[in-house]
């Protein structure tokens, strides 16, 4: 397959490719100082809450996932020096202020 700029896996590209290196997105959202994912919902339990008509929670839940790695993309943007200080900070409360 072939890797380009404007498509990455980044939990491959953050764990080197390594499969024993990779990390859950809470984790690692929670370790770059993140929310992470709601408490009390996990992904094996979407499909039982979209059933019991907990809609509004299966999206929260997808929420978070999708903001969360949108953040730390930014942080390997800016790691790797595609994104200016004041770009990460402007993209950074922009999305911290829809959450």
């Amino acid at each position: 397959m072939k890797r380009t700029d404007d498509n990455a896996d980044l939990c491959d590209l953050l764990s080197s490719f390594s499969y024993g290196a990779k990390v859950k997105l809470h984790e690692l959202s929670r370790i770059m100082g993140l929310p992470g994912k709601p408490d009390g919902m996990d992904g094996s339990q979407v499909e039982a809450y979209f059933n019991a008509g907990r809609i509004q929670e299966v999206a929260d839940y997808y929420k978070s996932d999708v903001t969360n790695t949108y953040r730390l993309w930014l942080r390997h943007e800016l790691f790797r020096g595609r994104l200016d200080q004041s770009q990460f900070e402007f993209s950074e409360r922009d999305v911290a202020g829809d959450t």
